[in-house]
């Protein structure tokens, strides 16, 4: 996931909602997995999305 850096735009597989990435913790261990802090545009509202609660395939686009 090193294309999914702050400031990144992306998507959720098979939705047209466009958020915004605001931060990129990852895990440090082995799997590789990382906890998303992103924000919907327009929003000011953080979400928090896990690899650890579930796998969803996303789209990032190039700024």
């Amino acid at each position: 996931m090193s294309d999914l850096t702050r400031g990144k735009y992306f998507s959720f597989a098979n939705s047209n909602v466009v958020y915004y990435v605001e931060q990129v913790v990852y895990s440090g261990n082995q799997n590789g997995d990382f906890h998303l802090f992103y924000s919907k545009l327009n929003t000011d509202k953080t979400f928090k999305w896990s690899t650890f609660e579930l796998d969803k395939s996303i789209t990032i686009y190039d700024n």
